[in-house]
């Protein structure tokens, strides 16, 4: 159970002054089963990647409607190399987060934090709390204020439907 990693996620954003309501439902193997569950459209919801290069590891945050480009997900950590960590490292290096279920900033860990440009067109967002089985909602702003996250945009979407066209002007 990922009671350490939850607590730790949770005292961190209390720590850092950022409210939340924490949400229990019944558990989810990913975001987007997650976003099924608490009916809440995909892209509200945000999916932590461990990510591995010639730098290390980093979280790569993205909504839940969106996937990774591997080739820009490159360009911005500056790392032709860089690639997901598979299920067997998650297990063996944090084997106290349940799968699916890491939380979004990659500091509680001593590791950087790639933010997809897409996370800030939300105001309010849901995240993993370290849990399969309970959520977080809180306002985007609070989440990553006084975060040192490097952005840009690496993902691309899942379905085009899945998310509201962009409005200019």
């Amino acid at each position: 159970m990922a009671i350490v990693e939850e607590l730790l996620f949770e005292s961190y954003l209390r720590t850092k002054g950022a409210p939340f309501d924490v949400i229990f439902h019944a558990e989810a193997d990913d975001s987007i089963e997650k976003s099924g569950i608490l009916d809440v459209p995909s892209y509200g919801v945000l999916k932590a990647l461990l990510i591995k290069g010639t730098f290390g590891e980093a979280v790569a945050v993205l909504p839940a409607s969106r996937r990774i480009d591997h080739r820009l997900l490159a360009e911005i950590t500056g790392d032709p190399h860089v690639r997901l960590a598979s299920e067997e490292e998650l297990d063996w290096e944090y084997s106290s987060i349940e799968l699916g279920a890491l939380p979004p900033l990659g500091r509680i860990y001593g590791l950087p934090t790639y933010v997809d440009a897409t996370v800030i067109e939300h105001d309010v967002v849901v995240v993993a709390s370290g849990r399969r089985d309970e959520s977080l909602m809180l306002k985007t702003a609070d989440l990553f204020a006084d975060e040192d996250v490097i952005g840009g945009l690496f993902s691309n979407p899942l379905n085009d439907d899945q998310e509201p066209a962009p409005t200019f002007g």
